[in-house]
């Protein structure tokens, strides 16, 4: 169970603290539910409860006990009593209020109050009002307990949710699919949300703060605000204040026992008394003497035994706080080896990123480094060409010069074979029979004229063509411009 009345770790409590106080829990199965209902009707010994306390009030009307509610409900509802494993059956709330609200409210003390005066306490209305708006007909038991540190009252409710659900069965062969129908069932993370949410939980906690506001109670720290040193303080006080109070329950009981048993032994012996004396018997005084002797040694031995179990109780207190103690530490312990082990892990997996990192540098490196050299061999390559070009052109230019040489020379003599065979032409028949009596001296002056003409003009042209571009020497160019030239070249543009 979960209660809040507890201030934040680092804060002394007062007394007069004024805090609501709400915890939960689940009830599952009928035997479970019967064990909740002897518990709350006190049937069963319970160690908490102080002595001659007023018995639970059950403040809820109605016929049975909260079983036989229970039962009554799911009859009347349609609800199978056949309960699956582990079947949430109910709910328990526990509701009630700092000892400072009852401080505050009865100065003389609440257990000096009369019973009825409690029962109609503004918070037991506030209460009723509460769980009757909250769970309406669902509420099965409402019940008042006056035994132990502070009154609080044990809140019982079912978890039924009426909802459509679909037609179980074969289906049919017509295809028709039969109409959902309203059902009630036992539905419990449906009702109230909680099913291990702790934020729902904290809005029952916010509902009944808000319903006990106008009395000066006031909502405890919650619990997702605490730290998790201060969860485990609070959960180790919890364990040691239960331990001490079952033990204290348990010397009491056994005190109690004692106690009856003198008041037995000295009943006995005034009654041995009383009837030596009716009988005149003259051993009367020794009887007597005898029969408080017994009784001062039983009178001592209940001492020493109550002496017994305070140094018990005593010694269970320490070994529960050293126990506390190294529980404590051990989670310490546990804490820094594994910030020890995460700290490790982090800074071996930090190494290996980067090596890894490193790796990845130097391969490309590597890489930057082979294509730094393919660049200069491309770039020694392309030096290469360009000389193999430069040659090529002077020996061309060469040969320019031999061709218009020749062309100079061609000239006179094209010329000159032009104006024989125009002399030819216009020669006498006699003179042209004599010198070109079969006419091919004429066909090859008309041959050779076109053919050098044609010449000629190629020549012109070769001569006059553009001069290439002279690259710039290998020692003023970098390795960026190389690599620029040689992508354009190979068409990789950087690629």
């Amino acid at each position: 169970m979960i209660g809040f009345d507890i201030p934040r770790a680092g804060v002394r409590g007062s007394s007069m603290s004024m805090y609501c106080t709400l915890s939960h829990r689940k009830i599952r199965g009928w035997g479970h539910l019967r064990l909740v209902e002897q518990h709350n009707a006190r049937d069963i010994d319970t160690p908490s409860r102080e002595d001659d306390a007023p018995m639970p009030i059950e403040q809820l009307a109605g016929d049975g006990d909260m079983v036989d509610r229970t039962r009554a409900l799911l009859t009347a509802k349609d609800v199978p009593h056949k309960l699956r494993k582990n079947t949430v059956l109910a709910y328990e709330d526990v509701y009630g209020a700092s000892p400072g609200y009852w401080e505050a409210r009865y100065p003389d003390g609440w257990k000096n109050a009369p019973v009825e005066v409690l029962e109609r306490d503004p918070l037991a209305v506030a209460l009723m009002q509460h769980v009757k708006t909250k769970y309406g007909e669902k509420l099965v038991s409402v019940r008042l307990h006056l035994d132990e540190k502070s009154p609080h009252w044990h809140v019982v409710s079912v978890p039924l949710v009426t909802s459509l659900h679909k037609q179980r069965g074969r289906k049919r062969k017509d295809g028709v699919v039969p109409e959902p129908i309203m059902k009630t069932t036992l539905y419990a993370s449906h009702v109230t949300e909680r099913g291990g949410s702790g934020r729902r939980l904290e809005v029952e906690h916010d509902e009944w703060s808000e319903a006990t506001k106008h009395l000066g109670l006031v909502r405890g720290a919650r619990g997702s605000d605490l730290t998790k040193e201060e969860k485990r303080d609070r959960r180790l006080r919890d364990t040691q204040s239960s331990r001490q109070g079952e033990d204290r329950a348990r010397v009491r009981k056994e005190e109690r026992g004692r106690s009856d048993a003198a008041e037995t032994l000295m009943v006995a012996a005034a009654s041995d008394f009383a009837r030596i004396v009716g009988q005149g018997t003259t051993d009367a005084s020794a009887i007597v003497a005898d029969a408080r002797a017994e009784a001062d040694r039983v009178l001592a031995d209940a001492d020493r035994i109550k002496a017994e179990a305070e140094a018990a109780a005593e010694k269970t207190k320490l070994d529960a706080e050293t126990a506390a103690r190294v529980v404590a530490d051990g989670i310490k312990a546990k804490a820094e080896s594994d910030a020890d082990t995460i700290r490790n892990d982090v800074r071996a997996e930090a190494e290996r990123q980067a090596s890894e990192d490193r790796k990845g540098i130097d391969a490309d490196r590597r890489r930057v480094d082979r294509d730094m050299t393919d660049v200069r061999n491309r770039a020694t390559a392309i030096r290469h060409r360009e000389d193999v070009l430069t040659k090529r052109e002077t020996r061309m230019d060469e040969q320019a010069g031999l061709l218009a040489g020749l062309l100079e020379k061609l000239g006179p003599m094209l010329a000159v074979v032009t104006k024989a065979h125009e002399r030819l032409q216009n020669a006498p028949d006699q003179v042209r029979r004599w010198l070109d009596g079969d006419g091919r001296v004429g066909e090859v002056v008309e041959t050779v004229g076109p053919i050098i003409a044609q010449a000629t003009e190629a020549l012109r042209k070769l001569v006059k063509r553009p001069q290439v571009a002279q690259p710039a020497p290998a020692e003023d160019v970098d390795l960026a411009t190389q690599k620029a030239m040689l992508d354009r070249l190979t068409g990789r543009d950087g690629k």
